[in-house]
């Protein structure tokens, strides 16, 4: 996944920046998007006309299995 920037990802696929989730590799630090934040991500990638034309099907398949683990999530919690 490309985008960017981070500064770009709130008003571009509503993910807040304060939600993001820190992950430390040694001595590195770096942050990923949730689940549902990466679903806001490649559904907004997916509306880009670039993509649309270039065929995004990648897009679409990843929307398509994140909808899946975010379903398999919401059940878990119940």
């Amino acid at each position: 996944m490309a985008f960017g920037s981070i500064d770009c990802l709130p008003q571009f696929a509503n993910v807040d920046l304060q939600d993001l989730v820190e992950n430390n590799l040694g001595s590195i630090k770096f942050l990923t998007p949730t689940l549902q934040q990466f679903m806001n991500i490649y559904t907004a990638s997916s509306m880009d006309s670039y993509r649309q034309q270039q065929g995004n099907q990648k897009d679409l398949s990843k929307i398509v299995f994140l909808k899946k683990q975010l379903s398999l999530k919401k059940e878990n919690n119940k």
